[in-house]
């Protein structure tokens, strides 16, 4: 008799086991599925790198490995980095430094002010607000 009340018990916590993983798992599936709500239903890293694939082009038939970025700023403020962490990636395997402590440096909305400001010339205007700069 006592054998059977364990037999039931292990059958119903198998069983509850078995519920709550499929319900788990249907939530991941739906979740899924999913538009992205926090982008607008946006692919932003596809969206980066269809920007930079000509500036991406460029770099490599010139052999330029490193490059900075600016949005404006002497470096990048790494807790609201996002638009410098799409062009690193978007730019792969060039390596992309929060910076404008390179000879050429990503351009990313920035003014005519502060280009003259951080003392960067264009070297290359890929529109959508994006410039290939060097240092003078």
């Amino acid at each position: 008799m006592a054998g059977d009340s364990r037999d039931w018990r292990a059958l119903a916590l198998a069983g509850l086991f078995l519920v709550a993983t499929a319900s788990g798992i249907a939530g991941l599936l739906v979740s899924l599925g999913a538009e992205n709500t926090f982008t607008g239903g946006h692919d932003m890293a596809a969206d980066a790198v269809r920007r930079y694939a000509p500036m991406r082009h460029l770099l490599l038939s010139r052999g330029i490995r490193e490059i900075g970025y600016t949005s404006a700023a002497r470096t990048v403020d790494l807790y609201r980095g996002g638009a410098f962490f799409r062009a690193q990636y978007a730019l792969t395997p060039e390596v992309v430094w929060p910076n404008i402590d390179r000879e050429y440096v990503v351009g990313d909305s920035i003014s005519p002010d502060a280009l003259e400001r951080l003392k960067l010339q264009v070297v290359e205007d890929f529109g959508d607000r994006l410039l290939l700069l060097r240092r003078r």
